[in-house]
């Protein structure tokens, strides 16, 4: 039988307490959490290393106090087994037939949930999916906050190309109208 020296044994111990063990949060947590992709080195105030190996989960506090390098290391954790409850073609075509007879987003909202009581979507997810109509609706160019999933796009696009343009199209757009506003403002 081998005899590990001291040293070797410090290293080992020194080496396992740098291994994390993904933090697993309560299912309650309202929180966003996020999951490191690539490894690297915190620093606590002392000056102590530890290191954060890909697939730990952080809070979306600890994450706030990583540098923005460190910070793009990590990525939004959805969880797979979440009740997430994904949109269907047909509900997402069922949204923009609303949207185009009347773009009021809190009235397509209504409608739907009253057209469809038994459908799995909060109000709230409603609502976002809606206003990502507004986002490649062309007659509101200026609305483009929200990030638009590729089955609306799709959809929107297919069903309605005089009334829709892509994400980069809107934004493009955008962009011309306000630098057209100022243009007018510098010269006018």
């Amino acid at each position: 039988m081998v005899k590990v020296s001291p040293g070797l044994s410090k290293w080992r111990n020194i080496v396992s307490n740098l291994q994390s063990v993904p933090i697993v949060y309560p299912s309650h947590s309202t929180q966003m959490k996020f999951q490191v992709q690539t490894s690297f080195f915190n620093f606590d105030t002392r000056g102590n290393s530890k290191k954060i190996n890909v697939g730990t989960l952080l809070s979306q506090k600890q994450y706030k106090k990583l540098t923005p390098s460190k910070q793009a290391k990590c990525t939004p954790f959805v969880n797979p087994n979440s009740d997430r409850n994904d949109w269907k073609r047909e509900e997402v075509k069922q949204l923009i037939e609303l949207y185009v007879k009347n773009d009021n987003l809190h009235w397509v909202r209504d409608t739907f949930i009253a057209n469809n009581p038994s459908q799995p979507h909060s109000e709230g997810s409603v609502y976002q999916t809606v206003a990502q109509l507004r986002t490649l609706d062309i007659q509101y160019p200026m609305d483009t906050q929200w990030k638009v999933t590729a089955l609306t796009e799709e959809l929107a696009l297919e069903m309605y190309p005089n009334r829709f343009g892509s994400v980069d199209e809107m934004k493009a757009y955008a962009l011309q109208l306000k630098a057209e506003a100022i243009i007018s403002e510098l010269v006018g």
